[in-house]
């Protein structure tokens, strides 16, 4: 049996490597450098949905750091998003939306 696999990547952690993008821009270069093909990353640990909105300013530096890479993104939504609760959702839903948001923004592909 014959496999077809597009890329092997690896997934991010959600520490202060992923919070710091001068230290993910390094990070990145090294998965890259090291062959795998994809990343996948915690958006919560990206901090950049506060109280359910983007902060515009810091998901653009994310945006063009991922630019410089050759890497396919996926991303991991925060864990603060949970549907299943019951009552309002207005916050999960304002996070759910930025997550998407921040994963388009991202070009993220999975």
């Amino acid at each position: 049996m014959k496999m077809h696999i597009e890329a092997m990547g690896v997934s991010l952690l959600s520490n202060d490597t992923v919070n710091a993008p001068d230290r993910l821009e390094a990070k990145l270069a090294k998965i890259q450098e090291l062959g795998f093909g994809a990343v996948e990353v915690p958006i919560h640990g990206m901090n950049i949905i506060v109280n359910g909105r983007l902060n515009t300013d810091r998901l653009d530096r994310y945006v063009r750091l991922f630019r410089q890479f050759s890497l396919q993104v996926t991303t991991h939504a925060p864990f603060e998003i949970n549907l299943f609760r019951r009552g309002e959702l207005l916050k999960e839903r304002q996070v759910l939306h930025a997550a998407i948001e921040i994963s388009g923004a991202l070009g993220a592909s999975a």
